[in-house]
């Protein structure tokens, strides 16, 4: 429904750029054409137009008939099947870039109200293993825990400090 109703509203963008009927316009292919003209726009270039545009209700929103689909129910290839399948095959997850450094959220038990770093029970024995860069605490005040919208390190009550 998402992706018809967007589709909608390409196309009503497009009519009121063109200053043409709605009808006229069709989207298809990352580009919203005007057949009786031949002009076309591509969905980025209509993304603003579109925006401005009121949302249309479920009710009024006109889905594809069953013999104009492209995707749903018919068979499609999966290129990187035979690398799934082996192991082989690359996620976000496996990127490595030079420089690259590594976050984690530690916590503890919720009794003492105080994370646990592996063996270091307290954020001044943490601060001292390895290759740690920055810790901070249950203490939402810390600057270093706004960044990370709406957690909070605190396991209980949020104060207004920790919302994003």
């Amino acid at each position: 429904m998402a992706g018809a109703t967007a589709r909608q509203m390409l196309e009503a963008a497009a009519a009121q750029t063109w200053n043409v009927a709605v009808g006229e316009c069709q989207a298809q292919s990352g580009f919203v054409a005007h057949g009786l003209s031949g002009r076309k726009l591509a969905f980025g270039d209509l993304a603003k137009v579109a925006a401005l545009l009121p949302v249309p209700r479920s009710s009024e929103v006109r889905l594809k008939e069953r013999k104009d689909w492209r995707y749903i129910g018919k068979p499609h290839a999966i290129v990187d099947l035979k690398d799934i399948v082996r192991g082989r095959a690359s996620y976000g997850i496996d990127v490595v870039v030079p420089g690259m450094k590594y976050a984690s959220l530690a916590s503890g038990s919720p009794a003492r109200r105080q994370p646990s770093f592996g063996r270091c029970t307290d954020i001044g024995g943490a601060r001292h293993v390895g290759s740690v860069r920055l810790v901070f605490g249950p203490d939402c005040r810390s600057a270093a825990a706004r960044p990370i919208a709406g957690v909070c390190p605190r396991p209980r009550k949020i104060s207004a400090r920790c919302r994003a």
